[in-house]
């Protein structure tokens, strides 16, 4: 049958260190209290709860809802507990109505090498400090607190609605490669989601993946370097109108997801760390995007960009890499701005681009191709720095310098060639053109129809109009 307990059932030392077990079906309709002795819930039976059950925990010991059995927890659940009292959870779990894990109550502990199940209809809200590993929700589940996701080789699934509000922290603190992923199509940061590394030294990495909705980010999705070194991953669809930090590890972006920051998204990088947008990642920028950075930090872009509407990449802000092996697609309709530093490398710019500051092409074999209008403005220092036999190509009717244009040569020894190629229009030229030798001595060449209104010069090194 089932034990109805309208009163208390608690566990205490006494004058042995034995276990303290409890089988078989309960309805707790009064309270079940570890005093100061781990009490175990123990075979394959069922704990409700959801009703009136109080579960009170003494200091530093816990009550252990073990493996093969099934608790229901639900809005008329109440938790207790005095010091560092304990929910160890290896069983089941049911949330049959609404349930809070208070803040004055126990943590509850679900990171062992089993695999929780909690279910719904009832939302899981936690107010206190909840540890997972290798769990699966089905329950919508609310942090308003702490959650610490100690994460092994499979790493926890929310399969509901997953909401971290704006007093929450979530941490993914993986113990091994693994990966915490949320599969509802209603998943929101308001608060802090660190992906970062376990207590243990090792270069395992950590992981957030987002598999079928967009991940709503009001809040700050960071990673961080913790105890270990390994990569820290966001894969999925985000929009960022909170904030996306690279604190003192590199994060990387990754899969085939967008990541929308167009309206109001913040992206900052630490010193010596990148924000790396990865190959098959597609992100949206525009005039809402803000970029900060301290020190050294950079943005690498190994996949695409689209300009939703003009974007500016500050002088205060990190540098931006686009000088990766594969070709990033930069999509308009808005203009890049950039007044900061950019580095391309047979890249294609089929957005308008107007520089205000640096752009070093460190083109390799194909070259950077700019579809759309060209600018280069007057503070603007544009310079065509191949490192192989290549070319910078300008396919547009716009395309126009008032600063410095400098066709030169890379940072290694050879005899590779430097060229700007003007396909289409005129290139109107009211600042410099300049030839300089750098450390290459292959050709300078300049190519197509140019309207010479300010100074063409070979500095050190023959300009050839060929």
């Amino acid at each position: 049958g089932t034990l109805l307990n309208t009163g208390t059932i608690r566990s205490t030392v006494g004058a042995r260190v034995g276990a303290r077990t409890l089988r078989g079906n309960v309805d707790n309709q009064g309270t079940i209290a570890a005093v100061n002795r781990d009490l175990d819930y123990s075979g394959s039976g069922t704990l409700t709860a959801d009703a009136s059950g109080v579960f009170s925990v003494g200091d530093g010991v816990s009550i252990d809802l073990n493996s093969g059995t099934t608790t229901v927890l639900g809005s008329g659940t109440t938790f207790t507990s005095t010091g560092t009292g304990r929910i160890d959870v290896l069983g089941n779990l049911t949330i049959a109505s609404d349930f809070t894990l208070p803040s004055t109550g126990p943590a509850m502990d679900l990171s062992f090498d089993n695999v929780t199940t909690v279910s719904g209809p009832g939302t899981f809200i936690n107010a206190d400090t909840v540890y997972t590993d290798r769990d699966v929700f089905d329950a919508p589940f609310t942090n308003q607190a702490v959650v610490r996701s100690l994460e092994a080789n499979q790493g926890t699934v929310y399969n509901g609605a997953w909401t971290n509000e704006a007093n929450g922290s979530f941490v993914v603190e993986v113990i091994n490669t693994s990966l915490v992923t949320l599969t509802s199509t209603s998943v929101t940061n308001a608060g802090t989601l660190t992906i970062t590394g376990g207590s243990a030294v090792n270069t395992y990495a950590s992981e957030l993946n987002v598999t079928s909705g967009t991940l709503l980010n009001t809040g700050t999705i960071r990673s961080t370097v913790g105890a270990r070194v390994g990569a820290r991953t966001l894969r999925g669809n985000v929009d960022n109108q909170g904030t996306i930090a690279a604190v003192n590890r590199d994060l990387d972006y990754s899969g085939s997801g967008t990541l929308t920051a167009d309206a109001s998204g913040v992206f900052s990088v630490g010193d010596g760390v990148s924000i790396d947008l990865n190959s098959g990642t597609t992100t949206v920028l525009g005039s809402g995007t803000t970029f900060t950075s301290t020190g050294t930090g950079r943005i690498d872009v190994l996949g695409n960009l689209t300009i939703a509407s003009d974007f500016t990449l500050p002088s205060t802000g990190p540098a931006m890499d686009l000088s990766f092996d594969n070709v990033t697609t930069v999509s308009g309709p808005g203009t890049f701005i950039n007044a900061d530093t950019v580095y391309t490398d047979r890249d294609v710019f089929d957005a308008p681009f107007t520089n205000q500051a640096v752009v070093r092409s460190l083109e390799a074999n194909q070259g950077t191709v700019y579809n759309g209008a060209w600018t280069n403005e007057a503070n603007g220092s544009f310079v065509v720095e191949v490192v192989n036999t290549s070319l910078v190509t300008l396919t547009s009717t716009s395309v126009t310098n008032a600063g410095t244009l400098t066709i030169t040569g890379g940072s290694t020894v050879n005899t590779y060639a430097s060229e700007l190629n003007v396909t289409t229009g005129t290139l109107l030229n009211t600042g410099t053109i300049r030839s300089t030798v750098g450390a290459r001595v292959g050709a300078r060449t300049l190519r197509g129809n140019v309207d010479n209104q300010g100074t063409i010069a070979a500095v050190n090194r023959d300009l050839d109009y060929s």
